[in-house]
């Protein structure tokens, strides 16, 4: 029969609440037997190795001051006690003596009645087996509850990292992290390791076995991944992540359970998905492809399905720029990708939320966060931008690059017909520009660019970006000389000098040379005459809403 060890004993013995305070590195020794202190007896007779010390107030008063406590700590645990369990606070050279020793000592909650441990530890050492069952059928029960009384994927995690005393990951299919409790950087590092190994083939059946990650400066973390399936479809993981010495039978079978009751919770919340999809159906259609305001007959079929169109909503299309699906099979898997977490996170961040698939793109109509005032443009474009930012991030590391466009709010002047056309154009300019432009356009700041995106497929706007910029473009291409990223600075600036040469990182003599440079290779232009500029300032706008050098 294996030996139970402190780490056990913490698990399946001790109540909810007790931390480790010193000695963590001593919770793998074996444990074979208890004995409870209630006062200092004369003699403490033999001391057999293995055994877990319960320290009552009455006990350690007896023993004296913090000093005669360390001692005992250092004495006791070289004659072989391996853990100490008390209610009581100790001072900081004893939690420092036990660190030394690498002796476990285990604080519990205050009301806790140290008999009743005695006998709890004492039932898990003569039948461990049992003692495992027994507990990890209470923390099934436990996290089936939560089931019932819906309160969501945190919850779950956070019991199992409660009782596991191990940090835990929620990730999904793609191996990205949905849901954390505890962790940090150490297991953000390993997580990415296992991620990088899932993608190059090499994980094999992360099931089977547990999963060790070395690191040169760290010591090694052991990770226990169960996939979570939603039928006969891996949709997700499970990650419990550790010392590589503290995982017992008990973590791989919560770890189990778990992941049946996640199963479960998944499907749940797919369903919510499904149904919110199924119920827009139509209605969507007839919202969003009628051009006229929406008649009393359709804002009662909203008002049917919860929906409420009298708030103030954004409308916003999220898509992936064009090169994101252009590349085979993974150019597609990322599409799906995108379009799978776009569609999960908008609807469980809000279940009013309308959202429809079409050619690629995500159409939304949500209603407007509460921090977002409706008619404040720039409100509106910086939360979209935050939700584009944090969905390209969780797609990593495909290089998914998604761009978002937002239409003005729907109302007396915009219908949703008007207000996504005006998104999705503006979603579709932000997908054509270089991908060092902003992620997300907002169609009243798109200024000019609107009418040059009308006009893309006239061969006149690139004869004239040929024209204006040409020279520029063939002398950036030969010899890397940045004219173009310096005009563009230069005009931003207004003309200014030093705030131009900040922008770029240069000296404002080299901002000087080189515009009296760029001057020779326009022809002379004077880059003070407004026409001049607003010729240049043009070109610009084509470039940028084209991309690249005009052919």
């Amino acid at each position: 029969m294996p030996l139970v060890t402190v780490s056990e004993i913490l698990r399946l013995a001790l109540p909810p609440g007790t931390r480790v305070v010193a000695g963590a590195r001593g919770l793998g020794n074996a444990v074979t037997w208890t004995r409870l202190l209630r006062a200092r007896p004369a003699s403490l007779g033999r001391i057999d190795h293995g055994e877990i010390w319960l320290l009552s107030a009455a006990a350690l008063q007896l023993v004296g001051e913090p000093r005669s406590v360390a001692r005992m700590v250092r004495d006791m645990a070289q004659a072989g006690v391996v853990a100490f369990v008390t209610p009581e606070t100790l001072a900081g050279e004893v939690v420092a003596q036990a660190d030394e020793a690498g002796t476990p000592v285990l604080r519990v909650p205050v009301e806790t009645p140290l008999a009743d441990l005695e006998k709890a530890i004492v039932g898990v050492l003569v039948d461990r087996d049992r003692a495992i069952a027994q507990r990890v059928q209470d923390v099934y029960e436990r996290l089936l509850s939560t089931l019932v009384e819906d309160r969501g994927l945190e919850l779950i995690s956070d019991i199992v990292a409660e009782v596991t005393g191990k940090a835990v990951y929620l990730l999904d299919e793609h191996f990205q992290p949905t849901v954390q409790t505890g962790g940090g950087e150490r297991a953000a590092e390993a997580l990415a390791d296992i991620r990088r190994r899932y993608w190059e083939g090499v994980l094999g059946n992360v099931a089977e076995r547990l999963i060790v990650v070395r690191s040169l400066a760290d010591e090694p973390l052991a990770v226990v991944l169960r996939p979570l399936t939603l039928r006969g479809a891996i949709e997700g993981y499970l990650a419990v992540l550790g010392p590589t010495d503290d995982f017992v039978d008990f973590d791989h079978q919560v770890a189990d359970r778990a992941a049946s009751v996640l199963a479960i919770e998944l499907a749940k919340q797919s369903a919510v998905v499904e149904a919110r999809l199924r119920l827009q159906g139509d209605f969507l259609t007839d919202l969003l492809e009628n051009p006229v305001p929406p008649d009393e007959q359709l804002l009662d079929r909203a008002r049917r399905l919860g929906y409420d169109l009298g708030r103030p909503h954004l409308a916003f299309v999220l898509r992936a720029r064009g090169d994101a699906s252009s590349d085979g099979v993974a150019g597609s898997r990322g599409q799906q990708r995108f379009i799978d977490a776009a569609r999960r996170r908008l609807v469980l961040a809000d279940v009013t939320t309308l959202l429809r698939e079409r050619d690629g793109c995500v159409q939304v109509l949500m209603p407007c966060p509460p921090d977002v005032e409706p008619n404040d443009a720039d409100a509106g474009l910086a939360w979209v931008e935050r939700l584009r930012a944090s969905l390209e991030e969780s797609l990593a590391p495909e290089p998914v690059s998604v761009v978002a466009g937002v239409g003005r709010t729907p109302g007396q002047d915009t219908t949703p017909y008007a207000a996504m056309r005006e998104a999705s154009r503006a979603a579709d300019i932000a997908a054509s520009m270089l991908t060092d432009s902003p992620g997300a356009l907002h169609f009243a700041r798109l200024g000019a660019l609107r009418l040059i995106f009308h006009l893309a497929d006239n061969p006149e706007l690139r004869a004239f970006q040929r024209d204006v910029l040409g020279p520029l473009e063939v002398s950036d291409a030969a010899r890397r000389s940045e004219f173009v990223r310096t005009l563009d600075a230069f005009l931003r600036a207004s003309g200014n000098h030093m705030r131009a040469a900040r922008d770029l990182n240069v000296h404002r003599n080299t901002l000087i040379y080189r515009l009296e440079r760029m001057q020779e290779l326009l022809g002379g232009v004077n880059l003070e005459d407004p026409e001049a500029r607003l010729n240049l300032q043009l070109a610009l706008k084509i470039r940028a809403a084209l991309g690249g050098n005009a052919a």
